[in-house]
């Protein structure tokens, strides 16, 4: 019969080969983790870009190319945990193959945030706030509060609440005597405040009547020029609404491209300054105020969700013509949204 001693001995040799195994596991799922990372990256760059095209499964193959660029930086965040426990393991080699991919991923959000933003106040001529106020925020107060802390001159929303369209005219009628709202609710209402006058009517263009595009066009009269305002929000970016969203992409494009006059683009756009539909939009010539002179990585979205501790996303976008510089961004608060406002001064050449 064997000793108490021996039992030890046993039952220690066992518990040492658990953990070895699970160290073995551990240390597979590092490399699988980074291998895998590479792909998506990979794919991002390579994967399938092209807005035209409507069938089903390039769309498909669409979509994951899209939540590959979307996630990009959030990839990098998890490489780095992974690469921290593979230091614990000893897995040099796999930290030094991951050096490269924490580059891509992290290093451009890194210099953002650390580039330098002029204390001193630039001059504008137009500053223009983003927000997507989220249709059932009854917070109304508190956004004007903060639409008076920053005093823009024209205020872009969507999903303007009831108590937003309610109050908001008779809050802030006599500072923005200008103002539009949508006859749309839900999700694709809107609001636009403005300082300068309106001239003409507002004009929801094709698709919009359909619920496939809550965009609307209007003309002000900045400083003596006419501008073209546009306040959009996408569809979101799920596989249902995918087709929807391409072609309200597409349909905008086309407008802003065939402008004579200057241009401001402003919404919620739900896709990020990663994703190839920000650079279909750069390439009918316009610039993002953000990428132009803003600092850190700009998030808007999420902010009062189960998600709203992690690092979110930039989707609230101000596209403007080059008739436009811009000269400062700010992230604003937010109150009752699940968006954060984006405000934008822009010089007008």
């Amino acid at each position: 019969m064997p000793l108490r001693s021996d039992w030890k001995i046993v039952e220690t040799s066992r518990s040492s080969r658990r953990v070895t195994a699970l160290v073995y596991l551990w240390r597979q799922a590092n490399i699988i983790f980074i291998g895998l990372t590479y792909l998506a990256l990979l794919y991002a760059a390579l994967g399938p870009a092209d807005l035209l095209r409507d069938d089903h499964l390039y769309i498909c193959l669409w979509y994951v190319a899209f939540v590959c660029r979307t996630a990009i930086f959030h990839l990098g965040l998890l490489s780095l945990v992974v690469v921290g426990s593979a230091v614990c393991l000893r897995q040099m080699r796999l930290v030094i193959c991951a050096i490269p991919l924490l580059m891509c991923t992290l290093l451009p959000s890194a210099l953002a945030t650390l580039q330098p933003i002029s204390s001193e106040l630039q001059p504008y001529d137009v500053r223009v706030m983003s927000y997507n106020a989220y249709w059932y925020n009854a917070n109304a107060g508190s956004a004007i509060a903060e639409i008076n802390r920053y005093t823009p001159d024209v205020v872009v929303i969507q999903e303007c609440p009831p108590v937003w369209q309610r109050d908001l005219p008779i809050k802030l009628g006599s500072q923005y005597p200008y103002t539009h709202i949508g006859q749309r609710r839900g999700s694709y209402s809107s609001a636009i405040l403005s300082k300068f006058p309106i001239l003409g009517q507002p004009e929801l263009y094709t698709g919009h009547q359909r619920k496939s595009l809550p965009a609307v066009r209007m003309t002000i009269d900045v400083r003596g020029r006419e501008v073209a305002l546009y306040n959009v929000h996408l569809f979101r970016p799920i596989l249902g609404r995918l087709r929807k969203m391409r072609r309200q992409l597409r349909v905008l494009r086309e407008r802003v491209a065939d402008e004579s006059m200057p241009v401001i683009v402003a919404g919620d756009f739900n896709f990020t300054g990663l994703s190839k539909m920000h650079e279909y939009m750069l390439s009918a010539g316009l610039t993002d105020a953000h990428d132009a002179v803003g600092q850190g990585r700009g998030t808007t979205w999420p902010k009062t969700s189960s998600i709203n501790w992690l690092p979110g996303f930039r989707i609230d976008h101000v596209y403007t013509s080059q008739a436009f510089t811009p000269t400062a961004t700010r992230i604003g608060y937010g109150a009752g949204s699940d968006h954060r406002p984006l405000i934008v001064d822009l010089k007008l050449e």
